[in-house]
């Protein structure tokens, strides 16, 4: 094995958006057998890179769900934003719908002036519906996004309207199906994009190259790994494709049952110190197979 790729929230993260000692300690052991280290991540590399210099560890990180790439001394290797045209489109109609929404580059996550109006606008025409939302559900979406290192509120289409700007993917957070099937739905009209579920009130509008397996393919070619000698380990329906690109695909306890059914192997839950038993478990399998050589 010479890459072992993680997601992070739901994978190396727990509950807490934190990573405990235990699965520190897998990271370290992971580099201790010379083993490449890679988070892929659906969070704007800025973010991902303050929460692993706060524990000491520089890993290549696959941002933005795979529409961006930067090395272990943070340099950026591979970039893929939505075109201009697109972007325009997509944001004007997710205004339209009034569904919460933010845009990310690699410094940046920028959600709109109205973002957490949008969400308790929502929660109540749900509730009308005999949808209803529970209060702490509610507020754990709006600590995701206020928790980001790197957020920030503007106006956001007023910035698109003055021209370009860079963006690497788009994040809506809707707890409503039916907007989903229709964001789903306009989306598909571009034949540059894609949507991607990243968990079940979130998803990401990219480029159809952005994906955590392109990216992960990509990086292999470039530090000349083949799929054999990478594991990976993940939780969402935006790890599907980089869990089948690697030989060795590892589904945490708290996966979706899509996910688990296409990994070769599944550990415990996040909040269970589940990436730690995962990399434990083939590091000693690694051990024993040297000491038989």
């Amino acid at each position: 094995m010479k890459l072992f790729v993680s997601d992070l929230d739901g994978t190396l993260l727990n509950g807490a958006f934190q990573i405990s000692d235990a699965n520190r300690e897998a990271i370290e052991l992971i580099s201790k057998y010379n083993i490449q280290f890679v988070v892929a991540t659906g969070r704007i590399y800025h973010d991902a890179a303050m929460i692993f210099q706060k524990y000491g560890v520089s890993p290549y990180i696959i941002a933005s769900n795979g529409a961006c790439i930067f090395d272990d001394k943070g340099s950026q290797i591979f970039g893929c934003c939505i075109p201009y045209a697109e972007l325009k489109k997509i944001i004007a109609y997710l205004e339209k719908i009034q569904v919460c929404y933010g845009v990310g580059n690699s410094r940046y996550y920028i959600a709109p002036l109205k973002w957490e109006q949008m969400l308790d606008q929502e929660a109540k025409r749900l509730k009308a519906m005999g949808q209803g939302i529970a209060e702490e559900t509610l507020r754990f979406a709006k600590m995701e996004m206020l928790t980001q290192n790197g957020f920030k509120v503007m106006d956001i289409v007023d910035e698109i309207k003055r021209g370009p700007i860079d963006c690497y993917s788009i994040s809506v957070v809707t707890y409503d199906q039916e907007a989903i099937q229709k964001i789903i739905k306009y989306v598909e009209q571009f034949e540059t994009m894609a949507v991607t579920p990243s968990g079940s009130h979130t998803m990401e509008i990219m480029s159809k190259e952005g994906t955590k397996g392109n990216a992960l393919r990509y990086l292999a070619d470039r530090l000349d790994v083949k799929p054999v000698d990478i594991a990976a380990i993940g939780n969402s329906f935006n790890d599907l494709s980089m869990l089948q690109y690697a030989k060795i695909s590892i589904a945490m306890g708290n996966a979706e049952d899509e996910v688990k059914a296409a990994c070769r192997l599944c550990t415990t839950d996040c909040s269970e110190d589940g990436f730690a038993a995962a990399v434990t478990d083939l590091i000693n399998k690694i051990g024993r197979r040297r000491s038989l050589l």
